[in-house]
């Protein structure tokens, strides 16, 4: 009987000093929630990262001051050395685009698809982490696309790796310090508790999505 009543002290002490933990700090546990399946791969290849270091947030909603009052961001990495945000395209066969152009092209099979830019997309994504951050942000967020379904992918003329662990491999390789525990905490805190997840307001975002796509700007 003693033994089982230590036993749940030390179960009890442990929930509780998680709890404490996620109050403080914010949970580092990956939420892979309203992800699709390709989503889900980078974000497990994320998850890779050492939590230690890096958190990851997946799928986050933040207002924004572009073509549509919301901003959906796949995925965003805080570290101590710097802040990325990433775009996940689930486009498989050859991609071409140049930086600076808002049509890009797959090539599948014989057929030809244009698509709007994933980093003219992704740099609105970089703005509104901009805007939310403000004096909090010491550097420059950086910006990250992933294309893990490709075959290859050439962007401004070049050969670049935008599968998931090219991703995770881009990150890792960012070593100088920028943000201090104090401040890389507070970053963290500061996307959680904006991140919009009222339904009404996701469904307003659609809407707004799915008119750019009917007026062709996507």
């Amino acid at each position: 009987m003693e033994f089982l009543t230590f036993v749940f002290i030390l179960v009890a002490i442990a929930a509780i000093s998680s709890l404490v933990a996620n109050s403080l700090f914010g949970s580092r546990t990956q939420d892979y929630s309203g992800l699709d399946s390709t989503e889900r791969l980078v974000a497990h290849s994320l998850a890779q990262l050492d939590p230690d270091f890096y958190t990851v947030i997946n799928n986050v909603m933040l207002p924004s001051r572009g073509n549509t009052s919301l901003t959906q961001i796949d995925h965003i990495v805080v570290s101590r050395f710097g802040i990325f945000c990433i775009e996940t395209k689930s486009h498989k066969g050859w991609i071409f685009g140049f930086s600076d152009r808002q049509q890009w092209t797959q090539v599948l099979y014989r057929d030809k698809y244009k698509f709007y830019s994933p980093v003219l997309q992704n740099f609105a994504h970089t703005k509104a982490l901009e805007l939310l951050l403000g004096q909090n942000l010491k550097s420059r967020v950086i910006s990250l696309i992933s294309f893990p379904n490709a075959d290859k992918v050439k962007v401004d003329n070049k050969e670049t790796d935008c599968s998931a662990w090219g991703v995770v491999e881009k990150i890792a390789r960012c070593k100088v310090h920028v943000y201090d525990s104090d401040e890389y905490e507070r970053i963290v805190r500061s996307i959680q508790t904006a991140n919009i997840t009222d339904q009404a307001m996701i469904v307003k975002h659609n809407d707004e999505v799915r008119c750019l796509i009917n007026s062709d700007y996507v």
